[in-house]
């Protein structure tokens, strides 16, 4: 009897987006209400600065737009405004 061969295969990697919770804040915050959470979220968009807020919007924007950007690369590159 013969052997059989097998050839070995890249492992795969899970391709997941890098996510980042409160970049600069590590720690966990516990409400005790929804408008606690909405009157603290609302309290920390608006202590980030204008490029930030820019920035992090460039990123939301480039994670679910991903599939599209990769087959049409030049599409990034436009905004159209209706």
């Amino acid at each position: 009897m013969s052997k059989k061969k097998y050839k070995q295969t890249k492992a795969s990697k899970a391709k997941e987006p890098l996510v980042t919770y409160g970049e600069g804040d590590k720690r966990i915050v516990f409400f005790k209400s929804f408008e606690e959470e909405n009157e603290w979220t609302h309290r920390n968009f608006a202590s980030l600065s204008y490029n930030e807020r820019l920035s992090r919007l460039h990123t939301m924007l480039l994670s679910f737009y991903s599939k599209e950007l990769k087959q049409h690369p030049s599409s990034g590159t436009n905004i159209y405004f209706d």
